[in-house]
Order: structure tokens, then C-alpha cells, then sequence
């Protein structure tokens, strides 16, 4: 689960991925709020915290893919590729093409297999 932050919203984001360092299909659902305090505050009272990672996202489009450049405090720098299914694609094989796409990118950016991660920032800590 994830809490976005901003000056005038927030955002809590549940996710179900598998943790594997490979192209892989993540479903997520997201409440959006206009008053992340008091948000975080009841989460914070109810579950606690389990712990906080501090990012600046740069974000770029690219076809159906986003492009997350993240610099993480305490990490350092990783880019997420993030290519968002539309409605109607919800076959294993509109998955393929997916993964495909993400392929592709991380041969343009010259990143290898070996450099992908399985786990989120908050358990790299």
C-alpha cells in the first residue's frame, strides 16, 4: 500500500504484484483524497506505519507507457517503466504485448535483466 502526498491531495494506492525482477502484471485500485492528513492520520492510527520512503518523480509518456525517473532518499536513482493496459485489454495476451513494450524500452535504455528489481523501495531499506 502507498500514500501520495501533494500540497492539495493525496492518494492511497493498494497494489497486487508479484515480487519478481521481471516485467509483470500489477493491479491496483486508488482512493483519492482532499485532505491527506487526516487520511494518513487515520491509517497512521489504525495500522501504523510501517515505514516511509521520500522520492521526487519525474514522469514521461511515451505511447502507453509511463516513465517514472525516481530519485529515492537514502537509495539513489531506479526508472520504473509503467505500461498501463486500457479497459478493453484484459487478455493473457494484451499481458504479452505489455511486456513486450516494457522489452523493448529496456533495450533502448540499455538496461539488462540483471539490473531489475524485484522488491519495492520500501524493503531495499
Amino acid at each position: 500500500m502507498r500514500i501520495s502526498l501533494l500540497p492539495d491531495r493525496g492518494e492511497l494506492i493498494r497494489y497486487e504484484r508479484d515480487n519478481v525482477a521481471d516485467a509483470r502484471c500489477s493491479r491496483y485500485s486508488i482512493a483519492r483524497t482532499a485532505d491527506p492528513q487526516i487520511l494518513l492520520d487515520i491509517l497512521t492510527q489504525t495500522v501504523g506505519i510501517t515505514g516511509t520512503v521520500k522520492k521526487r518523480r519525474t514522469l514521461y509518456l511515451a505511447g502507453q507507457t509511463r516513465i517514472h525517473i525516481d530519485q529515492v532518499e537514502g537509495l539513489g536513482d531506479f526508472l520504473e517503466l509503467e505500461v498501463a493496459l486500457g479497459p478493453g485489454q484484459t487478455t493473457a495476451q494484451d499481458e504479452n504485448e505489455g511486456k513486450r513494450i516494457a522489452a523493448e524500452l529496456l533495450l533502448e535504455f540499455g538496461i539488462g535483466p540483471e539490473e531489475l528489481i524485484a522488491e519495492a523501495c520500501i524493503d531495499l531499506r
